[in-house]
């Protein structure tokens, strides 16, 4: 009787002790959870606080056109060239190689081409031909000034037997950054004018010879001595609108400069201002998502038609450029259209004045595709 006694009151006493170990327990868990919780939230609190400290610069341009894409995501698979969507950010579009504050980097390209008959561009009609050696510059002068140079030697250099070479610092820049939505640039701008311009770079594109109509009537390459802004807004989480606006030197004063064969030889010089007359170029694009961009882009500025008068002629050229790409396939082009008032120019056949005006266009379509072999065979 005792015995059951015993084990009744000890039964009891473990029912009544058993639910405080255990509650006990369940206390100094919680306590732990909401001490990790604590020092979780520590740890975030100075992440942000170290963020606002230094906030992000747009654009980012530390080398490839990958590495500043910051505004949607998904933008920095993009592959390098004309699916490249943008406007102001476009020049950095080169194959860099990268070190802690500077970049070098570059190409060469030679071409063989074989001719019914001789062209513009090749006076011979089967030749090789060296085209250009071209080397890149850019640095990160402080996290808000950037700079950015290409020099472009064509055909051997001025010192080639042929005597049709030449050496020409291409571009150099300098930007400020202020903001993504607008930032300052000066220095040797490549025009605005078409997306061929800003993207003519022989690695960039998949045919040998250039667009007529982006050498004739927007005379490519073709860069000035100016300054001026861009920048970039994101309407929605999907869409983006890039521009850029320059003030730059005018055209040339050389008489009759503007024949039928095109604006090439009208182009100013980086030196000075010939006519005393500056000149507005700019470029809107607009991409409503991934894969699609279409802008418009133009010049206006006075040039010299004849030897005594001084800035009384204009010359308006307006463009329009397209890209649309879908995972290998890739649909681009552009056109445009040049107004020239009082242009006396003779004609290349020693009749009649030059034209009061041009157009053209090239549409491209691209299929992009690497098969094994290749792809075995590249180097990582």
């Amino acid at each position: 009787m005792k015995m059951r006694l015993l084990l009744g009151t000890l039964s009891i006493l473990a029912l009544s002790v058993t639910p405080v170990f255990a509650e006990e327990s369940l206390e100094e868990r919680v306590k732990r959870l909401e001490e990790a919780l604590q020092k979780a939230q520590e740890r975030e609190s100075r992440t942000i606080q170290d963020d606002s400290a230094s906030p992000k610069q747009y654009p980012v341009p530390t080398g490839p056109m990958t590495d500043i894409r910051v505004g949607r995501p998904g933008e920095e698979n993009t592959s390098l060239g004309f699916s490249s969507t943008g406007s102001g950010k476009l020049i950095y579009a080169k194959p860099f190689l990268s070190a802690p504050k500077a970049t070098l980097g570059g190409y060469a390209d030679v071409m063989y081409n074989i001719l019914s008959r001789q062209n513009l561009d090749n006076p011979s009609r089967n030749s090789f031909g060296q085209q250009r050696l071209v080397p890149f510059i850019y640095a990160d002068i402080t996290d808000r000034v950037k700079f950015a140079a290409e020099i472009e030697i064509e055909r051997g250099g001025t010192n080639s037997p042929q005597g049709d070479g030449s050496i020409q610092v291409e571009f150099a820049q300098l930007d400020y950054l202020v903001d993504e939505r607008i930032n300052l640039r000066g220095g040797i701008l490549l025009m605005p004018v078409g997306k061929f311009n800003l993207l003519h770079d022989s690695p960039l594109n998949d045919l040998v010879d250039r667009p007529m109509v982006s050498r004739l009537i927007i005379p490519s390459t073709w860069f000035e001595a100016g300054a001026g802004i861009y920048g970039t807004f994101y309407p929605s989480a999907l869409s983006k609108i890039d521009y850029e606006l320059y003030a730059v030197n005018g055209m040339t004063q050389t008489a009759g400069a503007i024949t039928d064969l095109g604006i090439r030889s009208a182009r100013g010089s980086v030196s000075r201002d010939r006519d005393d007359s500056k000149a507005i170029v700019g470029r809107l694009a607009f991409s409503p998502m991934l894969g699609i961009e279409i802008a418009g882009s133009g010049y206006h500025g006075q040039y010299k038609p004849s030897t005594a008068t001084v800035g009384s002629g204009n010359i308006d050229i307006f463009a329009v450029d397209w890209t649309l790409q879908r995972g290998p396939f890739e649909l681009i082009g552009e056109a445009a259209w040049t107004r020239i008032s009082n242009n006396n120019a003779t004609g290349v056949t020693g009749n009649g004045i030059g034209p009061s005006g041009m157009f053209g266009y090239y549409v491209q379509g691209n299929y992009h595709f690497m098969p094994e072999l290749l792809k075995r065979l590249a180097p990582s």
